[in-house]
Protein backbone atom coordinates (compact mmCIF):
# COMPACT_ATOMS: atom_id res chain seq x y z
CA UNK A 1 0.00 0.00 0.00
CA UNK A 2 1.13 3.55 -0.70
CA UNK A 3 1.67 6.22 1.45
CA UNK A 4 -0.74 9.50 1.19
CA UNK A 5 0.13 11.42 -1.44
CA UNK A 6 2.26 8.57 -4.10
CA UNK A 7 0.80 7.45 -7.13
CA UNK A 8 3.35 4.68 -7.63
CA UNK A 9 1.88 3.86 -11.03
CA UNK A 10 2.28 7.43 -12.75
CA UNK A 11 5.02 8.55 -10.47
CA UNK A 12 3.51 11.66 -9.10
CA UNK A 13 2.97 13.32 -6.03
CA UNK A 14 -0.65 14.58 -6.09
CA UNK A 15 -1.47 15.66 -2.09
CA UNK A 16 -1.86 19.05 -1.35
CA UNK A 17 1.31 18.88 1.28
CA UNK A 18 3.37 19.27 -1.40
CA UNK A 19 2.23 22.44 -3.49
CA UNK A 20 4.19 25.51 -2.36
CA UNK A 21 3.35 26.80 0.96
CA UNK A 22 4.68 30.20 -0.20
CA UNK A 23 1.78 30.58 -2.97
CA UNK A 24 -0.72 28.06 -1.37
CA UNK A 25 -2.41 30.23 1.08
CA UNK A 26 -5.57 31.82 -0.63
CA UNK A 27 -4.47 35.33 -0.67
CA UNK A 28 -1.22 35.26 -1.60
CA UNK A 29 -2.81 32.93 -4.51
CA UNK A 30 -4.58 35.71 -5.03
CA UNK A 31 -2.22 38.15 -5.02
CA UNK A 32 0.00 36.60 -7.66
CA UNK A 33 -3.19 35.68 -9.72
CA UNK A 34 -3.94 39.17 -9.90
CA UNK A 35 0.01 39.99 -11.18
CA UNK A 36 -0.27 37.69 -13.69
CA UNK A 37 -3.24 38.67 -15.53
CA UNK A 38 -3.09 42.53 -15.26
CA UNK A 39 1.21 42.46 -15.29
CA UNK A 40 1.26 45.33 -12.88
CA UNK A 41 -0.66 46.35 -9.55
CA UNK A 42 -0.32 48.46 -7.30
CA UNK A 43 -1.48 48.17 -3.40
CA UNK A 44 -4.56 49.83 -3.71
CA UNK A 45 -5.89 47.76 -6.39
CA UNK A 46 -4.81 44.48 -4.92
CA UNK A 47 -6.46 45.39 -1.12
CA UNK A 48 -9.53 46.20 -2.62
CA UNK A 49 -9.88 43.25 -5.21
CA UNK A 50 -9.29 41.01 -2.50
CA UNK A 51 -10.73 42.82 0.16
CA UNK A 52 -7.85 42.93 2.80
CA UNK A 53 -6.98 45.14 5.69
CA UNK A 54 -3.65 47.18 4.96
CA UNK A 55 -1.57 45.20 7.55
CA UNK A 56 -2.27 41.51 6.01
CA UNK A 57 -2.02 42.82 2.63
CA UNK A 58 1.82 44.33 3.80
CA UNK A 59 2.49 40.69 5.28
CA UNK A 60 1.33 39.06 2.46
CA UNK A 61 3.24 40.71 -0.24
CA UNK A 62 6.11 40.80 2.26
CA UNK A 63 6.84 37.05 2.37
CA UNK A 64 6.48 36.89 -1.31
CA UNK A 65 9.17 39.74 -1.94
CA UNK A 66 11.18 37.41 0.77
CA UNK A 67 10.76 34.71 -1.43
CA UNK A 68 11.73 36.04 -4.48
CA UNK A 69 8.23 35.93 -6.00
CA UNK A 70 7.48 39.51 -6.59
CA UNK A 71 9.41 42.89 -7.39
CA UNK A 72 8.19 45.89 -5.51
CA UNK A 73 8.79 49.38 -7.24
CA UNK A 74 8.15 52.40 -4.70
CA UNK A 75 7.90 55.92 -6.11
CA UNK A 76 5.41 58.96 -6.12
CA UNK A 77 2.44 59.83 -7.78
CA UNK A 78 2.10 63.32 -7.62
CA UNK A 79 2.99 64.00 -3.75
CA UNK A 80 1.83 60.53 -2.96
CA UNK A 81 3.79 57.56 -2.18
CA UNK A 82 2.74 54.84 -5.00
CA UNK A 83 4.08 51.13 -4.78
CA UNK A 84 3.54 48.32 -7.30
CA UNK A 85 3.85 45.40 -7.53
CA UNK A 86 4.56 42.90 -10.57
CA UNK A 87 5.77 38.66 -10.55
CA UNK A 88 9.28 38.13 -10.77
CA UNK A 89 10.50 35.59 -12.96
CA UNK A 90 10.81 33.11 -10.48
CA UNK A 91 7.36 34.41 -9.52
CA UNK A 92 6.27 33.48 -13.10
CA UNK A 93 8.15 30.32 -12.81
CA UNK A 94 6.68 29.13 -9.59
CA UNK A 95 2.99 30.04 -10.17
CA UNK A 96 3.61 28.10 -13.57
CA UNK A 97 4.50 24.96 -11.42
CA UNK A 98 1.98 25.86 -8.51
CA UNK A 99 -0.95 25.73 -11.17
CA UNK A 100 0.43 22.06 -13.38
CA UNK A 101 0.25 20.40 -9.86
CA UNK A 102 -2.82 21.67 -9.29
CA UNK A 103 -3.98 20.59 -12.32
CA UNK A 104 -2.47 17.31 -11.84
CA UNK A 105 -4.16 17.04 -8.29
CA UNK A 106 -7.23 17.77 -10.21
CA UNK A 107 -6.96 15.24 -12.73
CA UNK A 108 -6.25 12.62 -10.63
CA UNK A 109 -9.17 12.80 -8.39
CA UNK A 110 -11.30 12.70 -11.34
CA UNK A 111 -9.58 9.36 -12.29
Amino acid sequence: MSKIGEDKEKGINFYPGGFDTVIHEKSRLGIMTLLLLHRECDFNFLKENLKLTDGNLSRHLQKLEVAGYIEVKKGYKGRRPHTVYRLSLLGKEKLNKYLKDLENLLRNLRT
